[in-house]
């Protein structure tokens, strides 16, 4: 039995995720505190938490290979990760002082903040949802629309954006940062001379942004028992996402994203633009920047568009789903994949039946769906929750 679980879920791929002891390195404690001070600064040993992911080798599938990290992406000290958790948390980084980063990415709710549309630093709502921030060392495409491919431009486009934080330039968050009695100290233990610069602001949230890991969940854990651990319900779910549901064919493990590396699924080697050679049609099949149409109805403005395939880890705690926040529960998500996806002219073809321009039903029965739905909460990972490395320090 345990063999007969590991061919069912390995099928398409191999993963072993090495977690860390879910205890952190003592420190004193910054909880409650208005102004972080050098008495105050926690180093945490960030690096050592990195999880390491294996994967088939495209050339070679009886080898593993690590999962690639997106080389665009600045490199982790715990020094610079340590100041850029202080500053992604720092109400001071928005124009009105009101919100942070942290505001809209709250550690509680796997770095979501439970709404539909995020708000702003003057209260104004975003046009789409707060996506997830986990496990994006391994990601190589960032944003819903997939438009930067490294986690400084990721981290510096909120700074400026006139709804988020509101900033006319990274400069006057430099500015604002440079004239606090707390920062210079711990920019200079992080950066020494180079000091307090747009470089060096935006690469500390970076490193944090970019070492917030998940790889301790039920699902992560059972990987070296053959699932010993899953009950009968979960074992079953884990089955139907690899099999009947086809959920691993977008969200590939073991971060449960897009695979947008080379030669992933969703990846810069796979832009093809039809369904298959044999029939000549306009649908989708892969961007390769981590894009999907996942066959919603239009809602305003937003007709037939690609949006990016979000992480389905730690998805109990993400309501509401999609990038418009429209579904309430994880229910109403698999009944959408079930029967619910609409045809429209981009959408991704493994939604459709092959060879053809029908939309596929999967006719899920509803202890499937239930099941379905067990697997998926076997992915929470209560040591990114809770961590303290990843607290307000605030």
């Amino acid at each position: 039995m345990k063999n007969q679980w590991l061919v069912l879920f390995f099928i398409s791929v191999l993963i072993i995720s090495c977690s860390k002891d879910q205890a952190d390195l003592a420190g004193i404690s910054t909880i409650g505190t208005k102004v972080p001070s050098k008495k105050h600064f926690d180093l945490y040993t960030y690096i050592d938490y990195l999880p390491s992911f294996l994967v088939k080798s495209m050339v070679d599938s009886t080898k593993l290979i690590p999962l690639p990290i997106n080389q665009k992406n600045p490199t982790i000290t715990n020094e610079k990760a340590s100041l850029g958790r202080l500053l992604f948390y720092d109400n001071l980084l928005s124009s009105s002082g009101q919100v942070s980063c942290g505001s809209c990415h709250i550690q509680g709710k796997a770095f979501t903040d439970g709404l539909a549309f995020s708000k702003g630093h003057s209260g104004e709502a975003t046009p789409v949802s707060a996506m997830s921030i986990q496990n994006l060392a391994f990601q190589n495409n960032y944003f819903w629309d997939s438009r930067v491919q490294n986690i400084l431009q990721l981290v510096s486009q909120p700074l400026i954006n006139s709804i988020e934080m509101g900033n006319r330039s990274v400069e006057d968050v430099v500015k604002k940062v440079k004239a606090t009695d707390y920062y210079p100290d711990l920019f200079k233990e992080a950066y020494g001379p180079a000091g307090i610069t747009e470089a060096t602001v935006t690469e500390a949230i970076a490193n944090f942004v970019q070492i917030i890991y998940s790889s301790n969940s039920k699902f992560d854990q059972g990987l070296s028992s053959a699932f010993d651990n899953f009950n009968v319900q979960e074992k079953a779910g884990m089955s139907l996402f690899n099999g009947k549901a086809q959920c691993n064919h977008c969200h590939t493990a073991p971060t449960f994203a897009a695979a947008d590396f080379v030669g992933g699924t969703y990846g810069p080697s796979n832009q093809i633009s039809n369904v298959s050679t044999s029939v000549s049609t306009p649908f989708i099949k892969s961007t390769g920047d981590g894009r999907s149409n996942n066959g919603l109805s239009a809602a305003g403005s937003i007709k037939n568009q690609l949006f990016r395939i979000p992480t389905l880890r730690n998805i109990a705690v993400t309501a509401p789903y999609m990038h418009d926040g429209r579904f309430s529960t994880l229910a109403e998500v698999i009944d959408h994949y079930d029967h619910g996806v609409q045809l429209n002219e981009s959408l991704d073809a493994v939604f459709l039946i092959k060879n053809s321009k029908t939309v596929k039903t999967l006719n899920l029965t509803n202890v499937e769906k239930t099941e379905l739905q067990a697997f998926l909460n076997t992915l929470t990972d209560q040591n990114l929750l809770t961590s303290p490395r990843y607290s307000n320090p605030f």
